[in-house]
């Protein structure tokens, strides 16, 4: 218990555990799609890699795995259709935390309206990426993104 002083008398007040995320190791990659098909393809890609993947279906408990321990990740990728918050905010979130975290932004096929606002919004960010993921190309995308990361 701590007792801080406030003007003529003391309150007590509770500490509260520091809480942890659950996520294990330090080599992780998160995800951050609501597709689920789609999210455990990218993982299966991610773990051949030799990465942890960390996958979210929503923005806000991703969001708060990744703050409470942004070391345990290596890279973010999120799909431009997660639900809670758009990608333009979840992302935001994340370069606040860690802005030198590669963020690969999923933007799907032929969406030239979406990656025109997120290009517009993103434009300065030099850890965020706005791609489609391709699944027989993923792995040289994480590959070449952690390289510049280095």
């Amino acid at each position: 218990f701590i007792q801080p002083c406030n003007g003529d008398k003391l309150e007590t007040l509770q500490m509260q555990p520091i809480q942890k995320s659950g996520v294990q190791g330090d080599n992780n990659i998160l995800i951050v799609d609501p597709n689920e098909k789609r999210s455990h393809l990218i993982m299966t890609v991610v773990k051949k890699m030799g990465y942890g993947a960390v996958i979210f279906s929503t923005s806000r408990k991703a969001l708060e795995a990744f703050s409470l321990e942004p070391e345990k990740f290596k890279m973010v990728m999120v799909h431009h259709s997660i639900e809670e918050m758009r990608p333009k905010e979840f992302v935001t979130q994340v370069i606040k935390t860690d802005h030198t975290i590669p963020v690969v932004i999923d933007i799907g096929y032929k969406n030239q309206a979406v990656k025109n606002e997120l290009s517009a919004w993103f434009s300065e960010e030099k850890s965020v990426y706005l791609t489609p993921v391709i699944l027989r190309e993923l792995s040289k995308t994480i590959e070449n993104l952690m390289k510049k990361s280095v």
